[in-house]
């Protein structure tokens, strides 16, 4: 084989190789999004619970903790 086809062999083989990486990262990037998606929603629900189990929350009270991101 001639030093040519080599070299030519070699850039493919990194450029492909390059390609799947870039396209499983592009992967595990969706799921790692999703993933933290959910955990927000969970993170969101128990605060809200918290929050509805104490007696008497007003609204001002309510718009208080909304203002200071705990609601």
């Amino acid at each position: 084989m001639s030093k040519t086809s080599i070299t030519l062999i070699i850039m493919c083989s990194l450029i492909w190789a390059f390609g799947c990486g870039y396209w499983m990262g592009q992967k595990n990037q969706k799921i790692q999004y999703i993933t933290k998606e959910i955990e927000v929603v969970k993170n969101v629900a128990q605060k809200r619970e918290k929050i509805q189990a104490k007696p008497h929350i007003t609204r001002d009270y309510a718009l208080e903790l909304m203002r200071q991101g705990k609601l």
